[in-house]
Parts: structure tokens; sequence; C-alpha cells
């Protein structure tokens, strides 16, 4: 894939994304400033749960929001790696997990320097492997695209194409 456009172009939305998710990671949005919102809509919906329950679904919500924020990342900036530099799905997978794991350690970071925040390796941890799996299902993704891995449902572009009729007869 040649790149079109300057290179830089192609990192803007990783890097808006990126902005984001450290905005995210302030003091602003620590437990109890989400949970004010979080916790009244889980009871919303599910109004048997009693208040354990409910911090724990808070929590959840919590790590699948990290897991969303970080996947979405790590594609983005697949998209930067192979639209602005040319580069294969590979290589521009290993750039767009360099860069995820660069965003994940000034998250935590920050969060290790918050007062209302904490730091945790385990959290960077999770924001790797959300980033490796959103990577691996894109590579795979592009595979199935190459080459469908259900030979009895063939892409469209593996069925033969009807040639038009020769006009000289």
């Amino acid at each position: 894939m040649e790149p079109k456009g300057p290179h830089w172009r192609a990192w803007w939305p990783a890097l808006l994304w990126s902005a984001v998710i450290l905005g995210l990671g302030s003091a602003s949005f620590d437990k109890p400033s989400t949970s004010r919102f979080l916790a009244p809509l889980i009871q919303w919906f599910w109004p048997d749960l009693d208040a354990e329950q409910i911090d724990a679904a808070v929590y959840w919500v919590r790590k699948l929001a990290h897991t969303a924020e970080y996947g979405v990342l790590a594609i983005l900036a697949l998209r930067a790696g192979m639209l602005g530099h040319g580069l294969a799905i590979a290589r521009s997978a290993r750039v767009a997990f360099g860069v995820t794991l660069l965003v994940a350690g000034l998250d935590e970071g920050q969060q290790a320097l918050s007062a209302t925040r904490t730091g945790s390796a385990r959290d960077a941890l999770l924001d790797a492997a959300s980033a490796g799996l959103f990577l691996l299902a894109a590579g795979l993704a592009e595979r199935w695209r190459e080459r469908p891995l259900f030979p009895l449902f063939p892409s469209v572009s593996s069925l033969p194409r009807a040639e038009p009729p020769d006009p000289s007869g």
C-alpha cells in the first residue's frame, strides 16, 4: 500500500484519540467521579442489584472501557502505519502496538502522579493485551478478506467474472 499524502495526516486520528485517552486518565475521571453516573445507570437497568454488585459492575464497565479505548487506538495507529507510511499490515501492527504501549505508559504515569488515581502495571498490561487482541482481529480480518476461511462461502472477489460478449461475433 503506497502512502497517500503527507505522512503526518494519517496520524491525526490516532493522536486525537491518544489525547482522549490521556484526558480520561485524568483526575476528572477517577472512580468516584465516574461512579456518580455509572452506578445509577446500572441500577436503572438492573434494579435488583445490591451495592456490592453495583460496585463490581462499575469496576467491570471501567475495565471494558479501557479495553475499548486501547483497542481503538491500536486500530487507528495500524491505519496510520498502513496509509501514512505504506507499511505492510504485520509491520504496521508492530508500530501500532508500540504506540499503544507508549500511550499506556504515559497514561499510567499520569495516574501515578495524581492524588485521586493510581497508576497500575496491571492496567498497562490490560491495555497491551487489548491492543494485541484488536490487532490480531484486524490481521485475521485482512487474511480472511484475501483468502476466505470458509471455502464454501467464497468472497465476491474470488468468484469467476462474466466476460462481456465479443462485439465482433
